[in-house]
């Protein structure tokens, strides 16, 4: 078994990510196609709800500040909080 599996770490990503793409990572984690074949409008309300239907605890592991920021604006986005590392 890979250490990614035994340590129960369903997926990692390497930068740099878009909003689409991590939620399309969000919704294969949990075993569903993706919501939408098109990059979502960051204006939409429907992106600030993703994290109410898919609660998720999130470790953001990036030594680049900026990069950190980034992430988080991300996920905050998508209405998620992340511990950073």
């Amino acid at each position: 078994m890979s250490t990614i599996t035994t340590a129960n770490i369903g997926t990692f990503e390497n930068q740099p990510i878009r909003p689409f793409h991590l939620g399309n990572i969000l919704m294969e984690v949990f075993g569903e196609k993706p919501i939408q074949s098109q990059p979502i409008n960051p204006s939409s309300s429907k992106l600030s709800d993703f994290a109410k239907e898919l609660p998720l605890r999130i470790l953001v592991a990036e030594d680049c500040s900026i990069h950190q920021t980034i992430a988080l604006r991300i996920l905050r986005s998508l209405g998620y909080t992340a511990d950073v590392v």
